[in-house]
């Protein structure tokens, strides 16, 4: 249920118990005016069952907030991966939402989607399992598995093309999937970082050079060693 959504067991058993509370004081309620018998001290126990429901019911809608805030933080992101402070941002509201169950797998897959913006792969792919393991034909899943097992190609592939480059079958492949994988708007800096690998393997010098840029303004660190002497490769963080 929606209304469970980000809540921890205790929040879940605290608002089904307030609302229990607040129907049985209904009934009290209506019986006390049946019977025509004094009813307003009754009215102090209503803050009870009010409480109760209220403090899991504003965390659950923090918590729908911050799924909204994640996706659209995450769109913004993939359009400006170079973006510091929108990626601090989703960072940010990231943590405050993980931190919290995920029992929805629509919010596991939004979540999963902003990992993988961010070069968290690894945390990415526990949240779709557990999306799948709820709705195992979740499409936004699905595409996402794609997405993520298309990096792990891209890097074994191009591994594999940088030591042996003059195998033409693995050049193929990895053209391929380069091809493939640049159809999606990426803000990972690790994506980043392995296509302009291949690239720059592929003899796109050009492209290489673009990419390693971006990453340099993400995250120096993550700057691909591998083309350190590259000729027409500068690995300079631009101003």
């Amino acid at each position: 249920m929606k209304i469970f959504d980000g809540l921890y067991p205790f929040e879940m058993v605290l608002l089904v118990l307030g609302v229990l509370f607040f129907l049985v004081l209904l009934v009290a309620f209506a019986l006390l005016v049946v019977r025509g018998k004094p009813f307003g001290k009754l009215f102090a126990f209503f803050v009870i069952p009010v409480a109760m429901v209220g403090f899991p019911g504003i965390k659950s809608i923090e918590f729908s907030n911050s799924v909204v805030k994640i996706e659209k933080a995450t769109h913004e992101l993939q359009a400006n991966p170079t973006d510091k402070k929108l990626r601090e941002s989703l960072d940010k509201e990231l943590a405050n939402v993980s931190a919290r169950p995920l029992s929805n797998p629509q919010d596991s897959v939004t979540v999963a989607r902003a990992q993988v913006a961010l070069g968290n792969n690894a945390a990415a792919e526990e949240n779709l399992k557990k999306a799948l393991a709820v709705n195992p034909q979740l499409p936004e899943a699905l595409e996402l598995k794609k997405r993520i097992d298309l990096d792990t190609k891209l890097a074994e592939l191009t591994s594999q093309a940088e030591q042996k480059p003059e195998n033409a079958a693995v050049k193929s492949k990895l053209t391929n999937t380069v091809n493939e994988i640049v159809t999606f708007k990426t803000a990972n800096p690790l994506t980043i970082s392995n296509i302009a690998r291949a690239q720059a393997v592929l003899g796109d010098q050009v492209k290489a050079q673009e990419n390693v840029a971006k990453v340099l303004r993400i995250n120096p660190k993550l700057a691909p060693i591998q083309l350190m002497n590259k000729p027409g490769i500068s690995m300079v963080p631009p101003k």
